[in-house]
């Protein structure tokens, strides 16, 4: 016995596999976006803490800063005066 489809059965069965497609598409979409947003994200790193010199309000009571003798060196170079 020869089965056939009705005009509507036809429609049902193509926009399935339009929408099978549609949904292959967005999934991969989705994880090239993710892969793309994880290769170009670093990780937040915590704020880093202040010696306590610099957080206080007032020096009088506190210790004193570091001096020129005492402070790290700086990699970067003095301003140019003009």
């Amino acid at each position: 016995m020869e089965q056939r489809l009705s005009q509507v059965e036809v429609q049902q069965y193509e926009s399935t596999q339009q929408m099978r497609e549609f949904w292959k598409y967005t999934k991969q979409r989705d994880l090239t976006l993710q892969k793309h947003f994880r290769a170009n994200s670093r990780r937040f790193y915590s704020f880093p803490k202040f010696p306590h010199y610099l957080c206080s309000s007032s020096s009088e009571d506190e210790e004193p800063g570091p001096t020129e003798e005492t402070a790290p060196l700086s990699l970067t170079p003095p301003p140019a005066e003009q």
